[in-house]
């Protein structure tokens, strides 16, 4: 064979194999082998990408599963690289995560059709004029009735059905959040894609149509959005980390983690990232918007229980709510080194104040406490306020006479904090929970979600040393008299 014959021949070859890997990615992805020539580019090694086979991996144990990644990395084309082989059963030798043995019922979603037309639908599909150039093989599109558009969105897809290896077809159905919680009800459903983050709503609607089907949800994002309820579904007592989360899976994607980006296209990538945001852009970590209000670390503010000494007076600040929760703070307080000990929690939504009244008072009944200048607001058509109430069921309550002033309150809880002047039990877990995500929006004001806990700790730290007392059964004094801000007297060790 001549040279020139020789090169016609490999062209062929080439044209030939090109092709197939683009009419049929699925058998290529993820390969033993770095192949250089795929047709759409280098197509790395899988044991270069370790996190995305975790990922994948913990499919077989885990029903629910977070792969929380940076920009670029791969996470929404790994999603679809899961729903491919679930769709089909065209299962890798090398799969070692969950398996279908039948054709599956997928819903992929995300914030919009639109949105997915140059992701998920892209990934999956390849185009909707040549379908078959994405994940899906070719082959399987053998009718044109396989693939519904999605009416009003031009270029989206609303479903596609696909031949499973073992006969019948499996369905793929496109959803949007937009179309609400109701938009994810009354289906029972193998596997589900969140290819972005859902409203806890709807990730919750989501898992109860897998129940049934013993199936799983995949959700897939880069968390640049900040804490949502959805993001702390995930996180442990408000702590961000990887692995097993009670009865999660959270896989953690960095740039570092990935070979296909160079440090080229990384320092590029860098300079357009806002430095608030780089955290999560680049190693995949919730950001906590433009801060954490109290960035003390756990570590330099936990400590184990102990046996608090009777001559301590203790105190405890408290937020009223209803469908936000009532919280409570319990703290001792060390005069010697000017530390509060908080030493116990309390929250709880929706419940009736003689409820409540009774957890306080098991406590102790005789340890005073603080409270929010908007419980002696009426409430509703009783025309009883949410201190009258209390102090009915015999809690012993002054209230703040600061409270009002959020931002001195927090410039006061975290100069204690900065000052080793605050400790918290570890068994205080939920107070942990809210520290760790409270933080402030684009506009820097603080966000009113989840910080029930913490405005009851900022009660306490702003005017629990005027009311604070100790046992009466350890103390020669058997009386509690209020205190009163407005006159001028306070007693930081009785409170009387």
């Amino acid at each position: 064979m001549s040279n020139n014959n020789e090169d016609i021949f490999l062209a062929q070859v080439l044209e030939e194999k090109t092709k197939r890997e683009r009419t049929n990615q699925l058998a290529y992805v993820f390969p033993e082998e770095t192949n250089e020539l795929f047709y759409s580019g280098a197509m790395y090694a899988r044991t270069l990408y370790p996190k995305h086979l975790e990922f994948f991996q913990k499919g077989r144990d885990f029903r629910q599963r977070l792969f929380t990644a940076a920009n670029q990395v791969g996470k929404s084309f790994a999603g679809c690289v899961e729903v491919a082989y679930h769709a089909t059963g065209l299962y890798p030798e090398w799969w070692e995560g969950k398996r279908f043995t039948h054709p599956v019922k997928i819903w992929v979603a995300s914030f919009t059709l639109k949105i997915m037309i140059g992701s998920v639908i892209k990934h999956l599909l390849g185009s909707v004029a040549e379908p078959g150039t994405g994940l899906l093989p070719k082959r399987l599109f053998t009718s044109p009735g396989q693939i519904r558009s999605a009416p009003g969105v031009p270029g989206a897809i609303e479903l596609i059905n696909i031949p499973h290896v073992t006969g019948g077809m499996s369905t793929i159905e496109f959803k949007s959040y937009e179309s609400g919680q109701t938009g994810f009800v009354g289906a029972q459903v193998h596997v589900i894609l969140f290819d972005e983050e859902p409203p806890l709503t709807i990730y919750t609607e989501g898992l109860m149509r897998t129940i049934t089907t013993k199936g799983i949800v995949m959700v897939t994002f880069t968390p640049d959005r900040g804490f949502s309820d959805t993001v702390l579904e995930f996180f442990d007592h408000g702590t961000f980390r990887t692995g097993m989360v009670g009865d999660k899976w959270v896989t953690n994607c960095a740039w570092d983690d990935v070979p296909h980006l160079t440090a080229e296209a990384k320092r590029e990538l860098w300079k357009a990232i806002p430095p608030y945001l780089r955290d999560a852009k680049t190693k995949g970590i919730p950001y906590l918007g433009t801060g954490a209000i109290y960035p003390v670390l756990k570590e330099d503010i936990e400590i184990k229980p102990f046996k608090i000494p009777d001559e301590w007076p203790r105190a405890y600040g408290m937020d009223v709510g209803w469908t936000h929760p009532t919280a409570v703070v319990w703290g001792a307080y060390q005069e010697e080194t000017d530390t509060w000990y908080i030493y116990a929690e309390y929250r709880r939504a929706q419940e009736q104040v003689a409820v409540h009244a009774a957890t306080i008072k098991g406590q102790g009944e005789w340890i005073p406490g603080i409270i929010d200048k908007s419980a002696i607001q009426v409430r509703g058509e009783s025309g009883t306020s949410f201190y009258d109430l209390y102090t009915k069921h015999g809690l012993k309550l002054v209230m703040s006479s600061t409270s009002t002033n959020l931002e001195a309150g927090i410039a006061t809880v975290l100069e204690r904090f900065s000052t080793g002047r605050i400790k918290i039990f570890s068994t205080c877990q939920q107070l942990f929970e809210e520290l760790a995500i409270y933080r402030r929006n684009d506009k820097g004001k603080p966000i009113d979600e989840k910080d029930d806990l913490l405005a009851a700790l900022r009660y306490l730290i702003e005017g629990g040393d005027y009311i604070m007392r100790t046992d009466p059964n350890n103390d020669e004094h058997d009386d509690f008299t209020y205190y009163n801000p407005g006159s001028g007297s306070k007693n930081r060790i009785g409170g009387y």
